[in-house]
């Protein structure tokens, strides 16, 4: 089925949209054939959370350690950590469940996704890692739970003490 020069022209994409707003943060959420010919493009925009911000930060408004979910990145006392994709998503995950202990199989299921076929020492591998490039001061807060997994502990929480 073809569609004339005259109703493709009506049919809106996500690229058509990213001139719309300044920030280039339009999506094209739906586009609703009406009549004829004609469509109609639902669009949304991502907002900032309340407050203003677009991270996640790691513990308290002056903490050292931002996790930007907006840019995909984490700061390190104000420096980029470098983090490859799976750190990042783990790391991100982990923190915006605080003090929350997470299995390796959950972990590999929530951040690696369901069809992962590799081994849970993957997860340690990735842990490792992330507490080398967060260096000794924010690396802590990735805490092993013998046996079990892993959580995030925000500072100056009392779950758990920080060298275990």
């Amino acid at each position: 089925m073809s569609m004339s020069a005259a109703s493709s022209r009506a049919l809106l994409t996500a690229a058509d949209l990213r001139g719309s707003r300044a920030d280039g943060l339009a999506t094209l959420l739906g586009v609703i054939p009406l009549s004829r010919g004609s469509r109609l493009a639902i669009v949304g925009y991502v907002l900032p959370p309340a407050g203003g911000s677009n991270t996640a930060r790691g513990g308290q408004p002056d903490d050292g350690l931002v996790v930007d979910t907006i840019q995909h990145r984490v700061l390190v006392n104000g420096r980029d950590a470098g983090l490859v994709f799976r750190e990042f998503e783990l790391l991100a995950f982990l923190a915006a469940y605080p003090a929350r202990v997470f299995t390796r199989a959950h972990l590999l299921a929530s951040v690696w996704g369901k069809a992962y076929q590799g081994r849970s020492r993957t997860v340690d591998v990735h842990v490792h890692r992330l507490r080398h490039k967060l260096g000794p001061e924010y690396g802590k807060r990735l805490v092993t739970i013998r046996h079990v997994g892993y959580m995030y502990r925000p500072p100056d929480s009392d779950v758990l003490p920080l060298d275990q």
